[in-house]
């Protein structure tokens, strides 16, 4: 388990520093997001299928968040795992970069897939608010 949680958290260390480094909604997105993913955000009519669609929303999301954000991603036990999938809950918290800007806080639901591009977030669930 302890390596599985080193890997997810590799993960997320590696999507907040490009993000910080003022990656694009595709950077940031191809880092973290599987080709497949399926992403479920407050207040969404419908789910977003796949990569391609996701982008926009992604992008949309950076817009709101502000010009280089500082994102925090921190897995809240437990993590469930079986072979190459693995669901947590993840505390995402942000930042932005300019002073006086709004903060915000998440909770959201990670399902994650192993593949050829190792661990990715296959299925996102969240919501926005303090917990």
């Amino acid at each position: 388990m302890l390596t599985v949680r080193k890997q997810l958290e590799s993960v997320m260390r590696v999507a907040e520093a490009a993000l910080s480094r003022g990656a694009d909604a595709a950077g940031f997105a191809e880092l973290l997001y599987d080709e497949d993913v399926v992403v479920v955000g407050e207040g969404w009519p419908a789910a977003t299928r796949g990569l391609l669609a996701a982008i926009p929303k992604v992008d949309e999301t950076l817009k709101y968040w502000g010009d280089r954000p500082r994102l925090r991603l921190t897995i809240v036990d437990p993590i469930v795992t079986e072979g190459s999938v693995a669901t947590t809950f993840v505390d995402v918290k942000v930042a932005p970069s300019k002073p006086g800007g709004a903060q915000h806080q998440y909770r959201a639901l990670y399902g994650w897939k192993r593949g050829a591009r190792g661990w990715r977030v296959v299925l996102e669930m969240y919501d926005e608010g303090a917990f």
